[in-house]
């Protein structure tokens, strides 16, 4: 919006250096949700795509400021901000965060979520609930889990 709104160099410079901070905030903080909630089996891919749709965009917005005017480009560009804000709040918490916080159900709900893509439901069950039981060991050490009022907070009590 700044930068779309901009009427100086001041302002359009102090814009620049805002998203440039927002996004690497926003990007380190990506890469970490990416890795704890996806299999590892394609974790590795997940991880190098944004580089690729990163570059991509760079691409697509040199190529629209040469078709556009710069405000319209600017404001374009926030429509791509906005959605995967809006998009940020329909995610789940990612599991070792909520094994963190002694919320296995949850986590058992969070990592079903994101296994859903397996077809076979016994296949997928199964592999969450070792998922589940991998995640809550590995995770025992680091992030220990605290009794809570009646919650169940080991693996063995869900």
């Amino acid at each position: 919006i700044l930068i779309a709104t901009a009427r100086s160099n001041v302002l359009l410079i102090v814009g620049r250096l805002c998203t440039g901070f927002s996004f690497g905030f926003s990007t380190s903080s990506a890469y970490v949700y990416v890795t704890e909630v996806s299999n590892p089996g394609i974790r590795g891919t997940l991880l190098s795509l944004p580089g690729l749709f990163i570059a991509l965009g760079i691409l697509l917005t040199y190529f629209k400021g040469w078709l556009l005017n710069w405000k319209i480009v600017a404001y374009i560009s926030l429509v791509y901000s906005i959605v995967p804000i809006v998009i940020i709040f329909l995610m789940p918490e990612s599991p070792p965060w909520l094994i963190s916080k002694g919320r296995l159900h949850q986590a058992r709900e969070s990592l079903e979520w994101f296994r859903k893509a397996n077809i076979n439901q016994d296949v997928r069950e199964r592999d969450v609930e070792h998922e589940l039981k991998e995640l809550v060991e590995k995770n025992a050490q680091k992030y220990p889990i605290e009794k809570s009022k009646g919650k169940a907070t080991k693996y063995t009590e869900l």
